[in-house]
């Protein structure tokens, strides 16, 4: 993940968690009609909440934080979708407040040591490295193979690692080149070849 991915959700779900109280300050529970009672406040909040879910269900699932509640009576039941109906479930809206502030934690968290990764050079060369190893296994799920498990295997692993030493070995001789480097480095080269 990267930091401005992980700021986005991070707002997102702060966002999306003051709906949640807004709309329970502006509604109150109806034990005769079993749903609650709303002002035009409560009515705007329920549907900006229903148009969130699919999203906050994919953010929480990344950083692994369930909106999964098992009870007693009900079995597993999900916080997150069956949000307006909690109080006839015997839950209160905590349940699933708490899973959203530990996603909201996890986020912060992620913000805070991606940021330094902003500025750090050999982070980027390492992603840029891992991506350019990972392009023959793309290259070959594009076409229909399903490589996953090659991908992981120490055959797949080696590959990569040959793949990004080629790169940098390329990327420096390049380097070398463009600054009028090389002919004196394989020179160099050549002379402790002939020492030892």
């Amino acid at each position: 993940m990267l930091y401005w991915e992980a700021k986005r959700q991070l707002e997102f779900l702060r966002l999306f968690r003051q709906k949640v109280v807004d709309y329970h300050n502006n509604a109150e529970w109806d034990h005769a009609g079993n749903d609650y009672d709303e002002n035009p406040e409560a009515v705007s909040f329920r549907q900006q909440i229903n148009e969130d879910i699919p999203e906050v269900i994919t953010t929480c699932q990344k950083v692994g934080e369930s909106t999964i509640v098992y009870h007693s009576q009900h079995g597993e039941i999900d916080v997150l979708t069956n949000i307006f109906r909690l109080p006839s479930l015997e839950m209160d809206i905590n349940q699933l407040l708490d899973r959203l502030d530990r996603a909201i934690g996890v986020y912060r968290y992620a913000v805070s040591y991606l940021w330094p990764r902003l500025f750090n050079p050999f982070y980027w060369i390492g992603k840029g490295l891992a991506f350019i190893g990972s392009v023959p296994f793309r290259v070959l799920r594009i076409a229909g193979f399903k490589i996953e498990q090659a991908e992981t295997s120490l055959t797949g692993k080696l590959v990569k690692a040959i793949i990004s030493f080629l790169t940098i070995i390329s990327l420096l001789l390049g380097i070398l080149q463009m600054l009028d480097l090389l002919a004196p480095v394989v020179t160099a080269i050549k002379r402790l070849r002939d020492v030892f």
